[in-house]
């Protein structure tokens, strides 16, 4: 197919040219990317009166060109960008010695919600899962591919790829042949739509383990870029997060980048005593400890701003973490009233107005939800 093939014969060419920079210069591969193939994904869904449905986008990079181009055919149901939910989409291996067509995930949004482990963890797991949702062409790939990434964003791909099709740069498929996997993948795309909805994060929802291992490797992470203490931010207003299911429920979703600053600003410490013990978070070489919100998330409807802000995470050890969420209120009480004076100030400030009766009484229970 000779579309494929201009971009696979020119592409690392054209970047060695233009030195890695992505300005738009004209050559055949980034013609094929932003123009001929998209146009050539839009006739097909023309044809088939679905155009409307889809947004079709092709990118060779912005800034600096990218190791991966891909020209991507987004449901506009479930997203219209290459960060975030699931989408057919056309990747070029890094090497161009091939390439894939593939229903496959955004990895980005993976990328700045967990830690690199768990990221990794759940786009794979998520992939294997929607895989129920329909049969597999006896000649695709179900699972991960080999792109030759380097870079995260690469990598995400080929963890995050639910069906693909593969085409070696000497031996690509003739339009009719990529015009049938295209449509196969279409299928497929829309049964798992019908069958889980615009987001996927239900088919892998994510542990309290999880989260926490997120919020203390992005906390450290932060702690190697800024030696110094970030408490002016613990202040500041964020529109209410959205809802994904998970565990059978709809859930606000937490950012563990938020709960990381929290954590941060609390220099690895527990609130209710810096004395308390914990152990070292993996080989990092820095205290474990969890993010905990004052309020907690599942009274995010009362509140017009979102608790998912570090003025609403306190940074706490195990011991006392638990003993909020499980001891009789009478054994938690003056903690609380103690985290909310600390917190009061800058609570308002992030547009939360608790009084110490409302903060009690989301306490006053057998079962604190996990945050």
């Amino acid at each position: 197919m000779k579309l494929l093939k201009c971009v696979l014969d020119n592409y690392l060419s054209s970047k060695d040219i233009q030195k890695g920079k992505a300005n738009f210069s004209g050559s055949v591969d980034q013609v094929s990317l932003q123009e001929k193939l998209p146009e050539f994904f839009n006739n097909i869904l023309k044809d088939i009166g679905r155009q409307g449905e889809f947004k079709v986008e092709g990118s060779f990079g912005a800034g600096n060109m990218a190791n991966i181009p891909w020209v991507a055919i987004f449901n506009k149901k479930v997203t219209t960008t290459a960060q975030d939910g699931y989408y057919i989409v056309l990747l070029f291996s890094e090497d161009m010695s091939g390439c894939y067509l593939s229903l496959n995930q955004g990895f980005t949004r993976f990328g700045k919600q967990y830690s690199s482990s768990v990221a990794h963890y759940k786009i794979k797991q998520i992939a294997k899962n929607a895989k129920r949702f329909f049969q597999a062409s006896s000649n695709s790939i179900a699972g991960e591919i080999s792109l030759s990434a380097s870079g995260e964003l690469g990598k995400g791909y080929q963890l995050g790829a639910i069906e693909s099709f593969f085409y070696k740069h000497d031996a690509l498929p003739t339009e009719q042949e990529f015009t049938s996997n295209f449509k196969e993948l279409l299928g497929c795309y829309d049964k798992i739509l019908d069958g889980c909805g615009v987001s996927l994060d239900s088919l892998c929802p994510a542990t309290e383990s999880q989260f926490q291992n997120s919020v203390i490797e992005k906390a450290i992470s932060k702690n190697k870029r800024n030696k110094k203490g970030t408490a002016d931010n613990l202040i500041k207003k964020v529109d209410v997060p959205e809802r994904r299911l998970s565990k059978g429920q709809y859930r606000h979703v937490r950012d563990p980048a938020m709960a990381a600053q929290a954590v941060l600003s609390a220099n690895f410490k527990c609130e209710l005593g810096d004395e308390h013990k914990t152990f070292t978070a993996s080989s990092k070489k820095l205290p474990y400890i969890e993010a905990h919100h004052l309020v907690p998330m599942e009274q995010q409807d009362l509140f017009t701003y979102s608790l998912d802000v570090p003025a609403n995470i306190v940074a706490l050890c195990p011991f006392c973490h638990k003993l909020l969420h499980h001891a009789v209120l009478s054994e938690k009480r003056e903690f609380l009233i103690d985290l909310l004076e600390r917190r009061r100030d800058s609570l308002q400030e992030s547009g939360i107005s608790v009084s110490e009766e409302s903060l009690l009484s989301y306490y006053d229970k057998d079962y604190l939800d996990e945050d």
